[in-house]
Protein backbone atom coordinates (compact mmCIF):
# COMPACT_ATOMS: atom_id res chain seq x y z
CA UNK A 1 0.00 0.00 0.00
CA UNK A 2 1.84 3.38 -1.18
CA UNK A 3 -0.37 5.85 -0.05
CA UNK A 4 -3.66 5.28 0.55
CA UNK A 5 -6.52 7.71 0.87
CA UNK A 6 -6.02 7.50 5.14
CA UNK A 7 -9.54 8.94 5.88
CA UNK A 8 -11.13 6.17 3.92
CA UNK A 9 -8.95 3.61 6.02
CA UNK A 10 -10.67 1.85 9.45
CA UNK A 11 -8.24 2.33 12.35
CA UNK A 12 -6.86 -1.16 12.26
CA UNK A 13 -6.04 -0.46 8.57
CA UNK A 14 -4.49 2.60 9.20
CA UNK A 15 -2.37 0.82 11.83
CA UNK A 16 -1.80 -1.85 9.83
CA UNK A 17 0.01 0.30 7.09
CA UNK A 18 1.85 2.65 9.82
CA UNK A 19 3.80 -0.47 11.34
CA UNK A 20 4.41 -1.81 7.52
CA UNK A 21 5.79 1.63 6.21
CA UNK A 22 8.03 2.26 9.76
CA UNK A 23 8.20 -0.50 11.00
CA UNK A 24 10.01 0.04 14.98
CA UNK A 25 10.89 3.32 13.83
CA UNK A 26 7.23 4.81 14.80
CA UNK A 27 6.07 3.94 18.70
CA UNK A 28 2.65 4.45 20.07
CA UNK A 29 2.30 6.77 23.19
CA UNK A 30 -0.37 6.42 26.00
CA UNK A 31 -1.62 7.90 28.82
CA UNK A 32 -3.40 4.62 29.52
CA UNK A 33 -6.57 5.67 28.73
CA UNK A 34 -9.56 3.74 27.05
CA UNK A 35 -8.84 4.94 23.24
CA UNK A 36 -4.97 4.48 24.30
CA UNK A 37 -5.47 0.55 25.63
CA UNK A 38 -7.79 0.07 22.78
CA UNK A 39 -4.91 1.51 20.31
CA UNK A 40 -1.96 -0.71 22.16
CA UNK A 41 -4.24 -4.07 21.79
CA UNK A 42 -5.03 -3.44 17.70
CA UNK A 43 -1.29 -2.74 17.91
CA UNK A 44 -0.05 -5.77 19.08
CA UNK A 45 -2.17 -7.81 17.23
CA UNK A 46 -0.76 -6.76 14.18
CA UNK A 47 3.01 -6.48 15.19
CA UNK A 48 3.24 -8.24 19.30
CA UNK A 49 6.72 -6.09 19.15
CA UNK A 50 5.34 -2.75 18.35
CA UNK A 51 6.72 -0.04 20.21
CA UNK A 52 4.89 1.88 22.73
CA UNK A 53 5.73 4.53 25.37
CA UNK A 54 4.47 6.13 28.48
CA UNK A 55 5.59 9.26 30.16
CA UNK A 56 6.27 8.81 33.59
CA UNK A 57 5.99 12.13 35.10
CA UNK A 58 7.10 10.83 38.89
CA UNK A 59 3.42 11.82 39.74
CA UNK A 60 1.49 9.11 38.90
CA UNK A 61 -0.99 7.57 41.54
CA UNK A 62 0.13 3.97 42.63
CA UNK A 63 -2.86 2.76 40.63
CA UNK A 64 -2.22 4.44 37.66
CA UNK A 65 1.30 2.33 37.76
CA UNK A 66 -0.47 -0.88 38.72
CA UNK A 67 -2.92 -0.42 35.66
CA UNK A 68 0.82 -0.06 33.28
CA UNK A 69 1.62 -3.45 34.93
CA UNK A 70 -1.51 -4.87 34.46
CA UNK A 71 -1.89 -3.85 30.56
CA UNK A 72 1.82 -5.05 29.94
CA UNK A 73 1.42 -8.38 31.58
CA UNK A 74 -2.29 -8.74 29.85
CA UNK A 75 -0.57 -7.95 26.14
CA UNK A 76 2.74 -9.13 26.23
CA UNK A 77 4.47 -6.04 26.07
CA UNK A 78 6.80 -3.88 27.81
CA UNK A 79 6.30 -0.26 27.22
CA UNK A 80 8.81 1.91 27.26
CA UNK A 81 9.11 4.16 30.68
CA UNK A 82 10.22 7.85 29.49
CA UNK A 83 10.77 10.06 32.41
CA UNK A 84 11.87 13.90 32.43
CA UNK A 85 15.64 14.68 33.64
CA UNK A 86 15.38 15.83 36.61
CA UNK A 87 17.74 18.09 36.34
CA UNK A 88 15.70 20.01 33.26
CA UNK A 89 12.72 19.86 35.57
CA UNK A 90 14.65 21.59 38.40
CA UNK A 91 15.37 24.33 36.14
CA UNK A 92 12.17 24.43 34.47
CA UNK A 93 10.77 25.27 38.02
CA UNK A 94 12.79 27.70 38.91
CA UNK A 95 12.74 29.55 35.57
CA UNK A 96 8.97 29.88 35.94
CA UNK A 97 9.11 30.63 39.46
CA UNK A 98 11.10 34.20 38.58
CA UNK A 99 8.65 34.84 36.02
CA UNK A 100 5.52 34.88 38.49
CA UNK A 101 4.89 38.64 38.79
CA UNK A 102 5.24 38.76 42.98
CA UNK A 103 1.86 39.50 44.68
Amino acid sequence: MDCPDFEALTTPALLAWTLERFGHRVAISTALGPSGVVLLHLATQLDPKARAFFLDTGYHFPETLAHLDALEARLGIRLERVTPDAAEVAAAKKKAAEKKPAG
